[in-house]
């Protein structure tokens, strides 16, 4: 969209690199800044050192594992191994930091996760409030009568069409993540040694289930399946799955798996009156607004990262010492 502002090893940097660089020199400056704080020095140096390339790697890994068809004809396979090809997918990069922290955390490493956690929600927010930059971010119209809300920071017009308006996805993303940060920072100290990192991928996911449904960006998707999205939902019911097997037994684990299937299928249903209308006995069709079909969709998403928060609780023991 914009032309590149200089070339490194005869790769163009455009500004919407630039602003993921900057975004990660100040995740990498907090994560370094707060293992200071925690006393926990060179270990904590060596994980980043290992974390930036691991991330950059693995969120260029998902990318091309979940497009191979789209991707491995036009480029073929070496995509696989060119990270500075582009295309990268934010659950790839946290599972690379978390690969890094894995491998050289030993005996702090729930610490670190937690340190980690507030890193990867700086680097987020930075690249949602950068999209603009690189054409992306934005949602779903709202210049309809029936959604008059043509203004910014609630919409922005389209990069393509100036008259058109859109849902300002981008801002809210980033919006959301810099709140989760902020939560996350205050009383640290006081949550047991993991319990952040937890809580900010529970609230990260839940957050996904319903800004990727808004997207009318480039969006990674398998059909009509957005992939993020999916992805957010398996996370928020595993959270829910490993506490039950981890001993959250009786009414509670029932209570918190019926919920989660509950809700995962009225995002699921609600994705689908998005586009096509319900169908009643006799051919009536009946079309959902948007405003009440996305309000519903982010009402399962909170009810969703609710159940994975009261499930995940019970992972977390003042008895348990670190990895």
């Amino acid at each position: 969209m914009f032309d590149p502002l200089f070339s490194v090893f005869g790769v163009g940097v455009r500004p919407f690199s630039a602003c993921v660089c900057l975004g990660a020199l100040a995740a990498s400056a907090l994560f370094l800044l707060m293992c200071g704080k925690g006393k926990i020095g060179e270990r904590g140096e060596k994980c980043l050192m290992l974390a930036i390339p691991l991330a950059v790697f693995c969120g260029h890994l998902l990318n091309c594992l979940v497009l191979p068809s789209e991707l491995v004809p036009d480029f073929g396979w070496q995509i696989f191994l060119s990270p500075w090809m582009g295309g990268y997918m934010f659950y790839g990069a946290a599972a690379g930091a978390c690969a890094a922290v894995l491998l050289l955390g030993k005996g702090q490493r729930r610490t670190l996760f937690d340190l980690a956690a507030l890193a990867l929600l700086t680097l987020i927010m930075c690249v949602r409030f950068a999209e603009p930059l690189d054409g992306q971010g934005n949602g779903i119209p709202v210049d309809d009568p029936s959604v008059p809300w043509c203004f910014f920071p609630i919409a922005c017009p389209d990069p393509e069409w100036p008259d058109e308006w859109n849902l300002a996805v981008f801002f809210w993303e980033g919006l959301y993540a810099l709140l989760v940060l902020i939560l996350m920072l205050i009383r640290l100290k006081k949550r047991a040694p993991g319990q952040t990192a937890l809580t900010a991928l529970i609230l990260y996911a839940a957050g996904q289930v319903i800004f990727e449904s808004l997207r009318r960006d480039q969006v990674v998707r398998w059909l009509f399946v957005r992939v993020s999205q999916l992805i957010s939902a398996l996370v928020l019911a595993a959270v829910v799955i490993i506490a039950i097997i981890r001993g959250l037994r009786g009414h509670r684990g029932v209570l918190y798996m019926s919920l989660t299937l509950l809700f995962i299928g009225g995002v699921i249903a609600l994705e689908f009156a998005v586009e096509k209308p319900l169908i009643l006995p006799g051919g009536k069709l009946i079309f959902f607004s948007l405003p009440l079909t996305y309000s519903l969709i982010a009402l399962c998403a909170a009810g969703l990262g609710a159940a994975a928060m009261a499930a995940g609780k019970s992972l977390f023991s003042k008895k348990e010492t670190e990895l």
